[in-house]
């Protein structure tokens, strides 16, 4: 096992976790921790939310400890996500892919989350039916962030010999059906996917964003 897998504590493990000093919980599903536009925005989010008196729980679908081509560290941002929520879990470093779902439907639970939220996450969309169908009180929203057209990122009921190219967008169309609703970072990214995928969107508005140039600065450094 490597040692740049971090521990996780016993409070983390308890089965429950919810802060009844907090007026909501919300699970926020994301790829890594990396540092870039998307990350940033997902940092933001969890600032305010737990400025606002949310309990924030972070969940990673990709191996942080792993390396990636666009960026040297997908934990950059962990010492800055950790000022306002401890409950960080990285999935790949102790939980198999097939029970990505049960873990998610356990946070959920222990959590006492109202919202589930994805953003730029590929297995996110894919688990929505499956908390759908388990949790289906509990709100779930995604975050498109920016537009890709070259991407391929089949859902899993997706056909291969047809798969249409469109990204996180494209995704966030097919799984409609179980999205309460969507943000878009510009009001063009919601004009496109609305023009562009036959799926019917669902509720959905723009939040802008925009990118802070002092942690740009301090990140590009640290490159």
């Amino acid at each position: 096992q490597s040692t740049s897998v971090p521990t996780i504590s016993e409070n983390v493990l308890a089965g429950s976790y919810k802060n009844k000093d907090c007026k909501r919980s919300v699970l926020l599903v994301v790829p890594w921790m990396a540092l870039g536009g998307t990350d940033s925005t997902n940092l933001k989010l969890v600032q305010l939310l737990t400025e606002k008196g949310y309990q924030v729980t972070v969940i990673n679908t990709l191996d942080t400890a792993a390396e990636h081509v666009s960026s040297p560290d997908l934990e950059f941002v962990r010492p800055e996500l950790q000022k306002y929520t401890e409950d960080i879990h990285v999935l790949p470093h102790f939980v198999r892919t097939e029970s990505y779902g049960d873990y998610l439907l356990h946070m959920i639970k222990s959590r006492g989350a109202d919202v589930v939220m994805t953003s730029n996450s590929f297995a996110g969309y894919q688990m929505l039916p499956f908390i759908k169908a388990h949790a289906p009180t509990v709100a779930i929203v995604d975050y498109v962030h920016m537009r890709q057209v070259g991407a391929e990122m089949p859902a899993y009921f997706e056909n291969s010999d047809i798969v249409v190219k469109g990204g996180f967008p494209k995704l966030s169309a097919q799984f409609a059906e179980y999205i309460d609703h969507s943000m878009f970072s510009s009001n063009e990214e919601q004009n496109w996917v609305a023009e562009t995928q036959k799926e019917v969107v669902h509720a959905s508005a723009a939040y802008k964003t925009a990118a802070d140039r002092e942690t740009f600065e301090i990140g590009r450094a640290h490159v």
